[in-house]
């Protein structure tokens, strides 16, 4: 952040507006990831108004979206299904399907939110079929583990599982750890919890709180102790 905020200050000196967009956009990502959202929020803002200023529609969709995650955290989702929407448009106008891909998946989280499965999963099909066409591992193996949990939801606990495993299997290829352990929780959830099969669940719950652990994502390691402790009591 203070090397953000000395180029912050170089940017403004030299009126280089796009530099500070750029620079008050990584600012915002920082504050949130501290949990600061209102910050965020500010700088996310300012940002928007130089993309508009510049023309510059591919960081405008990229704030946008960024915003509409804020606004999804914060429980509006109202507003953050209709900055989703603008950012979708941008990103069709502008043949960006990277963006495009994200705006969509995201779209689907806020539909599971609201009960739609089927708009959802909708939405997750296209977001997947535009991974597959990019080769975006990483957007894919999200979307996998987001239809996975709506399979989950209506019941189709192998269809589920078969979903999680792939996910898990493009994890294990991207080195992401985070991603993996969520993924071997949710199979935990699925194999202890729904489908009687505790000392396997065990086994995968093992994995990735370590995993957690070892990464520094407390609050997701608290979260996969907790399933860890309903598992051992199926367990008996």
């Amino acid at each position: 952040m203070t090397l953000h905020k000395e180029q912050e200050r170089l940017c403004r000196e030299l009126g280089n507006k796009d530099g500070l967009r750029l620079t008050l956009g990584n600012q915002a990502v920082i504050l949130r990831v501290r949990g600061d959202l209102d910050g965020a929020m500010a700088l996310h803002k300012e940002q928007e108004r130089l993309c508009r200023e510049l023309g510059y529609k591919d960081g405008l969709q990229a704030t946008l979206g960024n915003q509409a995650n804020i606004l999804q955290a914060r429980g509006n989702l109202d507003g953050a299904m209709a900055l989703h929407k603008e950012q979708e448009r941008l990103c069709r106008e502008l043949g960006n399907k990277d963006g495009l891909a994200i705006s969509l998946g995201n779209q689907a989280n806020i539909l599971i939110a609201r009960g739609d499965l089927d708009g959802a999963m909708a939405l997750h099909k296209e977001k997947e079929r535009l991974s597959r066409e990019l080769g975006n591992k990483k957007e894919l193996s999200n979307s996998l583990g987001n239809q996975a949990v709506i399979h989950e939801h209506r019941g189709d606990l192998d269809g589920a599982m078969a979903l999680h495993k792939e996910n898990e299997r493009l994890c294990r290829e991207l080195g992401n750890k985070e991603g993996l352990a969520i993924s071997l929780m949710n199979q935990a959830l699925i194999l202890g919890l729904k489908m009687d099969q505790p000392r396997k669940a065990l086994s995968l719950a093992d994995e990735a709180y370590r995993l957690a652990d070892e990464s520094g994502y407390a609050p997701l390691a608290k979260r996969i102790e907790s399933i860890r402790a309903q598992i051992r009591k199926h367990l008996g």
